[in-house]
Parts: structure tokens; C-alpha cells; sequence
């Protein structure tokens, strides 16, 4: 059944399928390039997260149980997207991160790790309000835990592209890492209200962080797909 929980996470997949398109678009171009081909796979992996939630939502909104293993499963997919960004030149390269980047490997394994047990061994089921709208009803250390630790690892994923960035004579591929940074920031902060959400006004904000981010990023990459190259250095 369509509800208006149903429709934001279907808007949400279907910008989050428009990236996965054009990045995989790069990577078949750019095969040989690891950074590309990690890229692609992480926002698969955000794409499947969004996929099933929508897809949840809309077949299953009077199936509780289904729906709470939907997320459950939606929140492993999310996580194995950090996992695999991780991989990515901006924290493989930063010469910064280096001696710390083990060290976050091992925490963002044990936070999921931590989330994921307590989610089943605190099975809740999802409530669906009148409006259609779904509160996922988590263990509240679940909920903080889970939206702390995106918010802290996109913060970080964000400043890493700005550092990075800034630092490239290419300005298409500086401006891609602004615009990715800029949206690792807003789905932090959506996942910050979205997880703990207890209202509609809540879940609403969240929404309105991601979704121009994932549209801005479209439009962006769009752009310079399109346009002629023009080499600009500065």
C-alpha cells in the first residue's frame, strides 16, 4: 500500500538508482580505477538500503514483523556502504589518516556489531501511524547509537573530501568531491533525526536533508558529464 512513508523512501531510492546509474556509468568507463568501482559499490549499497525500505513499506505496512526484519536488513546494507568507502583514496591516501584508519575500521565494526545484536536480541516491532507514516519503535540505545555513529563517520567522510578536494588541480573532480562530501554531511544529519524519529515533523526533516543533496549531486555530475571538459587549475 502507498503511504507517505512509502512515497519518500520510493523518491529517495529512485535519486539514490539515478547516482548508482551514472557512477556506474564512470566505473564501465574507468574500470582499472579502484577509487571509481569503490564509489559505485558504496552507493549500491545505500541504493539496496533505500530500495528495501521502500519496497517494505509498500508491501508490507500491515506485516509488522516482515517489516522490522526489512529494516533490520536494510541497516546491515547500510553498514557494509561504510565499510566499503572505506576503501576509498580519501582515507587511504590521507597520509593523516593513516595510523588511525585501523582504528576506524575496528570501531565501525564494533558499532555495527553492537546495533545489529541489540536489534534482535531487542526485537520491536514498527508502528505505523493513521497517516501511513512508519516509526521504526527502536531500542533507544539502538536508535542513538546507530544515528550518532553515521553522523560521526559521514562528518568524517565529509571533511576528508573537503581536505582532499581542495588539494586537486582538476576542477571537475574537486568539485565531484565537494558535492560528495556535501552529501555524506546531509545523510549524516538525516540519519541523526531519522533513526530516533518519534513524530511525522522529525521523519519530515529528515527527508528534507537528503533528498536535495542527492539531487544536487545528480545535477552536478550531470552537468559535467555533459558539458565539454575545459581544464582549470587553481
Amino acid at each position: 500500500m502507498l503511504t507517505i512513508g512509502s512515497i519518500l523512501f520510493i523518491i529517495l531510492a529512485v535519486l539514490l538508482g539515478i547516482i548508482v546509474a551514472l557512477f556506474y556509468d564512470s566505473y564501465r568507463r574507468s574500470p582499472e580505477n579502484p577509487a571509481v568501482k569503490s564509489l559505485w559499490l558504496t552507493f549500491v549499497f545505500i541504493f539496496a538500503y533505500a530500495s528495501i525500505l521502500a519496497l517494505s513499506s509498500i508491501l508490507f505496512s500491515h506485516q509488522p514483523l516482515i517489516l522490522a526484519w526489512g529494516y533490520n536488513l536494510s541497516l546491515f546494507l547500510g553498514f557494509i556502504a561504510i565499510f566499503s568507502s572505506l576503501d576509498l583514496p580519501i582515507f587511504t591516501s590521507n597520509f593523516r589518516l593513516q595510523k588511525f584508519l585501523p582504528l576506524i575500521t575496528w570501531s565501525s565494526a564494533l558499532a555495527s556489531a553492537i546495533i545489529l545484536i541489540i536489534q534482535i536480541v531487542d526485537f520491536r516491532l514498527p508502528i505505523v501511524n493513521s497517516n501511513g507514516v512508519i516509526f521504526w519503535n527502536l531500542n533507544p540505545i539502538s536508535a542513538w547509537l546507530t544515528s550518532i555513529f553515521i553522523l560521526a563517520f559521514a562528518i568524517t567522510w565529509a571533511y576528508l573530501a573537503y581536505d582532499g578536494g581542495h588539494l586537486l588541480d582538476n576542477f571537475r573532480l574537486r568539485w565531484k568531491l565537494y558535492i560528495l562530501g556535501i552529501n555524506m554531511l546531509a545523510l549524516g544529519l538525516s540519519a541523526f533525526f531519522f533513526f530516533p524519529a518519534k513524530n511525522e515533523a522529525t521523519s519530515f526533516v529528515s527527508f528534507i536533508l537528503i533528498a536535495p543533496a542527492y539531487l544536487a549531486t545528480i545535477i552536478v555530475f550531470l552537468y559535467f558529464r555533459l558539458s565539454p571538459e575545459k581544464k582549470v587549475s587553481g
